[in-house]
């Protein structure tokens, strides 16, 4: 008789068990983290300096593919400065965490001689991914 009153009990039990294990993995959920490769598309070929900005959320560390990179960080900015040594493509590396893509947009594109360019034209492509090695 004992065994037909804990039948019962026990399925009341198990099945609370089984809801809290269930409920603990909508506990906290891990963004995906990974590299989105932006680009300077020109029409002019190859140039000596950008300024890109960059707006979204979970933006982090940047890394030029070429040259040397500066950046400025106010929120969900990124201003970010690229110089190249010689002319060459304006690309950097930038850790994304998240899922939203970021939107980026080009302020200052400068030639080989340091002379700016009008804007016109110019685009900055974000792709997920890494540049090619050179």
């Amino acid at each position: 008789m004992r065994t037909g009153l804990l039948s019962p009990i026990r399925r009341t039990v198990l099945s609370m068990t089984a809801l809290a294990t269930v409920a603990g993995c909508w506990g906290d959920v891990v963004e995906p983290r990974r590299d989105l490769l932006v680009q300077l598309e020109s029409p002019n070929g190859n140039e000596g300096a950008a300024v890109i900005e960059v707006v979204g959320p979970g933006l982090g560390e940047v890394a030029a593919v070429a040259g040397q990179s500066f950046t400025y960080v106010s929120g969900d900015t990124t201003r970010v400065v690229i110089l190249l040594d010689s002319a060459g493509p304006i690309e950097f590396t930038m850790r994304l965490t998240g899922l939203t893509y970021p939107g980026a947009a080009v302020l200052q594109v400068a030639d080989s001689a340091d002379n700016l360019r009008s804007l016109g034209g110019y685009r900055a492509r974000v792709t997920a991914g890494r540049a090619a090695p050179r």
